[in-house]
């Protein structure tokens, strides 16, 4: 086994040090230093507008077109009335419905529902 280099231990423990400045900042506190939360909001911007953009995914991880199928799921609308409401077919319903639901790593319709609701993605 190889003895770590000073600059792979720095490097560890700089991500060490983000990483609990990320969940001090989560959890309301403040820890980075402007410099540190100046570097990250960069990168959150990048990678919005590199990845989750053109793929059509919103900063929340889901799309608009999701968001608005959950919401109607949420209000208690079955697959057909929100296809009509939404001016989609039902198949494109189910299949925004399913992928949301792989993408995530949820059980069912009803998984979804309570997890966007929990986490606060839709209202």
């Amino acid at each position: 086994m190889t003895q770590p280099t000073l600059q792979s231990t720095w490097a560890l423990a700089t991500a060490e040090r983000v990483v609990n400045g990320v969940r001090v900042v989560a959890a309301g506190g403040g820890l980075l230093s402007s410099k540190h939360t100046g570097e990250l909001l960069r990168h959150v911007a990048r990678l919005h507008h590199e990845v989750l953009k053109p793929r059509g995914i919103g900063p929340f991880g889901i799309s608009s077109r999701e968001a608005d199928v959950l919401r109607l799921m949420a209000d208690g609308l079955g697959t057909a009335e929100i296809a009509v409401t939404l001016c989609l077919s039902e198949t494109t319903v189910k299949n925004v419905i399913v992928s949301t639901v792989r993408r995530l790593g949820l059980r069912n319709r009803q998984h979804a529902v309570a997890y966007v609701i929990r986490t606060g993605l839709i209202r």
